[in-house]
């Protein structure tokens, strides 16, 4: 009958301790962090699926061909009531940067320009420009 009890009493501790750390682990977790969606020059084409809050960031260097440097103008939106703008410059090596706030559930494309800038000596700038676009799925 002693052993019995010996017995049962660590087994209900641990059942008490083991309630306990269950209570504590269902407690409410803080919200997650929204996401930051980095974007560059391989995004077009592309659908992005992101989520409300998350905010979308296109960074866009100078591309170099073969006798002329291309630079992008800052991206745009084309709906912004789903994709506002938060932000949009250029560095001075030419890198253009474009902040969105995923705002609201819908679809939305972001837009862009490359243009030739910098032609080698002896080379001319096609004329010709590249229109390149993202779309953006907000849910």
């Amino acid at each position: 009958m002693k052993i019995l009890r010996l017995l049962t009493a660590p087994a209900a501790v641990l059942a008490l301790t083991a309630g306990t750390v269950t209570t504590a682990a269902a407690a409410p977790a803080r919200p997650a962090l929204n996401d930051v969606v980095l974007l560059g020059p391989a995004s077009n084409g592309q659908t992005v699926q992101v989520h409300t809050g998350d905010v979308v960031q296109l960074d866009l260097p100078p591309y170099r061909d073969r006798t002329v440097t291309w630079l992008s103008s800052v991206p745009a939106t084309a709906v912004p009531s789903v994709l506002p703008q938060t932000s949009g410059s250029t560095d001075p090596d030419g890198t253009t940067h474009a902040t969105f706030s995923a705002a609201a559930a819908g679809t939305g494309d972001l837009t862009w320009v490359w243009r030739c800038a910098f032609p080698d000596h002896g080379s001319a700038c096609p004329p010709f420009v590249y229109y390149l676009r993202t779309t953006i799925v907000v849910s």
